[in-house]
């Protein structure tokens, strides 16, 4: 509750309209920010306000992001699990924001899977390594493609650290090369 009033008061002093805070039971841990979904019949379909929540939503992860919340984007779901397509329950263009316990963020890889995490970090430094020789030779043979790679790079290294957010799991395992 302290967390959402926190929020709340965030959202008000950046001048954006806050339509209600409800105290709901059984949510799952984290927070979830949930952006408007349209209805499913087309001559209701508003992409616009879509677009706008998504955007919205997106940008209020990057902030929360950035004073360590582990906040994920989400559907809005009611009770049953089924997505929200009414605009009179998430008005067209809102975002709905779900606020649970801090989730546990420590975890201990099991003995058994040891072995596996271990080759999977192997494997990903491997692909790392050969996506740089193959961009290396792209650019070398086409090197008029080299800012159009510069700001895709920018454009997944910024998703990579959206979705990913600034909380990680501690596995407690180096990797010795």
């Amino acid at each position: 509750r302290r967390a959402a009033k926190s929020l709340r008061r965030a959202l008000i002093d950046a001048k954006w309209d806050v339509l209600s805070v409800l105290p709901v039971d059984e949510l799952e841990d984290g927070v979830s920010v949930q952006p408007f979904k349209p209805p499913l019949e087309p001559s209701q379909t508003d992409f616009d306000g879509e677009r706008r929540a998504s955007d919205a939503a997106d940008k209020l992860i990057d902030f929360l992001h950035l004073f360590n919340w582990q906040a994920q984007w989400g559907f809005p779901t009611d009770g049953r699990g089924h997505i929200i397509r009414d605009p009179n329950i998430l008005p067209v263009g809102a975002i709905r924001i779900q606020i649970g316990l801090y989730p546990a963020v420590e975890y201990v890889i099991p003995p058994g899977e040891r072995e596996l995490s271990i080759t999977g970090a192997k494997i990903e430094q491997e692909t790392q390594k050969r996506r740089k020789e193959t961009r290396e030779k792209v650019l070398k043979e086409h090197p008029e493609i080299a800012t159009y790679l510069a700001e895709d790079d920018q454009r997944l290294e910024l998703e990579e650290e959206r979705r990913a957010g600034p909380c990680h799991s501690l596995s407690g395992l180096p990797i010795v090369h």
